[in-house]
């Protein structure tokens, strides 16, 4: 009989190939010997999991969790899996109890940062996100989602500097470039915002979403003749958009 150690790395050589068949079927030989063994379990969960068959891999992941409860990678496989039965709210549970185990994993932190703005719950995200750029500040994406996170909060200042960090770090970044151009629209900066959008239009020219929200900045700052030319423009790389119509018929008139 192998030990618990021996068969530890057995199923641990087999996990790190990706051998997930022939995982399961050695990990279910050691839970017979060894059924109150928290590992064993946390493997069938996990080559449950990277097979797709999640209802299994959360079965197993909880047997896990039950024997060891602040098991960190058990916690955060089990939020995927609940994540991939469509449970988001069970997801952000877990990963927020492996949060209280690992307070600065910027793992956990992007997961749960990335859930709560998909649940709408932008002040959460924040809070994840701010502490990410603490942690990684040189990271842009951390930035940039900060900014969104800030945006959906209507705090358009606090989302520029944000946005602007995450420029500093990559300046070609046109999504960055976009979205800040977005909050001086809603500030009421147009010109300022369409010197955005017009930035957005050097790295893609036809940016249907740039070449739109340009017209509509020429049309609030009462350009009707640059409103109609990007309009068309807009038109042309979507040709049956109704808003855009509208927009071009109040140009027009």
């Amino acid at each position: 009989m192998e030990s618990i150690q021996e068969a530890g790395i057995t199923l641990h050589k087999l996990a790190e190939k990706g051998n997930f068949e022939e995982l399961i079927i050695e990990s279910k030989k050691v839970a017979q010997q060894y059924p109150k063994w928290f590992g064993v379990w946390y493997y069938l969960g996990i080559a449950h999991g990277f097979k797709e068959e999640h209802a299994l891999a959360e079965k197993f992941l909880l047997t896990c969790i039950s024997l060891k409860p602040n098991f960190f990678e058990a916690l955060v496989s089990l939020g995927a899996s609940c994540e991939a039965q469509g449970r988001r709210d069970d997801a952000v549970l877990h990963l927020e109890e492996a949060l209280i185990i690992e307070p600065n994993s910027e793992l956990v932190l992007k997961k749960l940062g990335v859930k709560y703005f998909l649940l709408e719950n932008y002040n959460k995200s924040a809070e994840c996100f701010q502490r990410l750029t603490e942690l990684n500040p040189e990271n842009d994406e951390n930035w940039y989602c900060l900014g969104d996170a800030y945006r959906q909060k209507d705090l358009f200042a606090e989302a520029i500097k944000a946005y602007f960090n995450a420029l500093n770090i990559d300046n070609e970044n046109y999504l960055v470039i976009h979205n800040i151009g977005v909050c001086y629209w809603y500030l009421e900066d147009y010109e300022t915002a369409a010197t955005f959008f017009k930035k957005v239009i050097e790295f893609i020219p036809d940016s249907f979403r740039a070449l739109r929200n340009l017209g509509e900045c020429y049309l609030k700052m009462s350009d009707k003749e640059k409103a109609k030319e990007y309009f068309f423009k807009a038109l042309h790389c979507v040709p049956d958009d109704e808003h855009v119509k509208i927009l071009l018929g109040q140009a027009i008139s």
